[in-house]
């Protein structure tokens, strides 16, 4: 009978490999999954697997999605995170706005957290983190149908002289 195991950042990296997830490391420590655009719609996810709290004993999912969501549209992007939050049960969804007053644009962010300063089973430790995982490209999935974000403009093309 497995036996519940300590958490820490190598539980995460196991579960990585063992499911050939290719993965970075930032700074922070912290390891990013980063998908490429869709084609169809151009939405981008980037998924943080996080390890904080005081004890380290806190396992954070966090996506970003882009694009951005602009100022004009807070009010409509807060609308699609409620729905999805009273009719999913994760990840929970919300508009992250750092500065309601000065900034221009906000972003989708989806989010689940445990708490495991007790440790935890493998067979469950990878069950909570692939629903979690799996729920934000459900919420990738399900967004751009319910919300159209301005697509980020082109780059102007080079025409060199000949």
């Amino acid at each position: 009978m497995a036996e519940v195991e300590p958490f820490n950042r190598a539980m995460i990296e196991k579960f990585l490999k063992a499911n050939d997830v290719e993965y970075e490391v930032d700074e922070d420590g912290d390891l990013i999954l980063e998908t490429e655009a869709d084609s169809d719609t151009g939405w981008e996810l980037n998924i943080y697997l996080i390890v904080e709290g005081d004890a380290k004993e806190i396992f954070t999912i966090r996506g970003f999605l882009d694009p951005e969501v602009p100022s004009e549209q807070w009010d409509e992007a807060a609308h699609l995170c409620n729905t999805w939050n009273s009719t999913t049960y994760w990840p929970k969804a919300y508009l992250g706005i750092l500065d309601r007053e000065k900034d221009t644009t906000g972003v989708l962010v989806l989010e689940r957290q445990i708490d495991l300063e007790a440790g935890i089973h493998t067979g469950l430790f990878e069950s909570y983190a692939s629903q979690a995982i799996d729920g934000m490209y459900e919420f990738l999935n399900w967004a751009p149908r319910e919300i159209q974000l301005p697509a980020e403009e082109p780059p102007d093309e080079i025409v060199e002289d000949e």
